[in-house]
């Protein structure tokens, strides 16, 4: 064989491997993608006492142990609907899509409240009861579509325990929800949309004033309202400077006092009480060393309301 006729034979063999290769490669991540493991999170309000907590997995295992389990947190205050529905806000953005949150505070469990299967407009599903908590994600990720949850239609029966909705309804329809491809109208009606604002007015500047309620907290007693970063720059907080500052619950002023505005806690002294920017971007209150919330006697509500107003 000539040396041009090698040459091309060559040619042709290495384009035809790299060609195979390819079209494998392909074949392979579009077999991963066909196969990702479906992904179910949990976030109640059942602790770790009992056994609550591990039995929804196992139900949910019963229907497909293939779909991988994990937890938000099952250490939701007691019967504190608003704190469910703030941590399940806090954490949703940080999975990804095609992933399915139980939400489980329920104080009203048993009675004629409806239950809900929310899909987002960041495609994520939620279950749990009609009461609010799943209000604020809906609001914060937008409302793609809402089943009203049947049982008939679900084929599921409480089996006359009116108080365990946690294990026998919510973990059952999400697993099933995965085990059908997501097709949320076999497990009821679609509703047009659900309560998203809990009753309470968005931050505002009014004036010298700046609005908000305090919303949540973190592990170390920091408080977060819900003015964000946007809304702090409009106002003008300038770093160093010291603002009089009102936390009211209810009718009863809780904290009144000055505080300085800080970067991080570096920056200010050993237990002072300070303004500070949170990791999520939401202006919060905390203590150097310390346990803000805890000190001052502070409820996160949304009937918490903080003003800031200038010296």
């Amino acid at each position: 064989m000539r040396m041009i006729d090698r040459l091309v034979c060559t040619l042709i063999t290495t384009s035809k491997n790299i060609c195979t290769n390819v079209i494998q490669e392909a074949v392979i991540k579009a077999g991963k993608k066909e196969r990702k493991t479906p992904l179910l999170l949990f976030l109640t309000d059942f602790g770790l006492v009992d056994a609550t907590a591990s039995e929804m997995r196992g139900v949910v295992a019963s229907v497909d142990d293939s779909i991988r389990l994990e937890d938000v947190t099952h250490n939701i205050r007691k019967f504190d609907v608003w704190e469910a529905a703030c941590r399940l806000e806090q954490v949703a953005s940080s999975w990804g899509p095609q992933v399915v949150f139980v939400a489980v505070v329920d104080p009203g469990v048993g009675t004629g409240q409806h239950s809900l299967i929310l899909r987002t407009k960041q495609e994520q599903y939620f279950v749990g009861p009609d009461n609010g908590v799943l209000s604020l994600v809906a609001q914060k990720q937008g409302i793609d579509s809402i089943v009203q949850i049947d049982l008939e239609r679900s084929g599921l029966s409480l089996c006359g325990n009116y108080t365990s909705s946690g294990k026998e309804l919510y973990a059952k329809v999400a697993a099933r929800l995965i085990l059908s491809d997501y097709k949320m109208c076999s497990f009821g009606e679609y509703i047009e949309s659900i309560d998203t604002t809990f009753g309470i007015k968005r931050p505002e500047i009014n004036g010298d004033i700046l609005n908000g309620i305090i919303k949540s907290y973190d592990a170390y007693g920091n408080i977060w309202t819900n003015i964000d970063a946007h809304l702090i720059r409009e106002y003008g907080l300038m770093y160093e400077s010291q603002y009089l500052i009102t936390i009211q619950y209810r009718d009863n002023k809780v904290f009144a006092g000055r505080l300085r505005y800080a970067k991080t806690f570096g920056n200010v002294g050993f237990k002072e009480q300070f303004l500070f920017i949170n990791n999520y971007d939401a202006l919060s209150l905390g203590t150097n060393m310390g346990n803000f919330m805890s000190d001052n006697n502070i409820e996160c509500s949304p009937y918490t309301k903080i003003t800031i107003g200038r010296e």
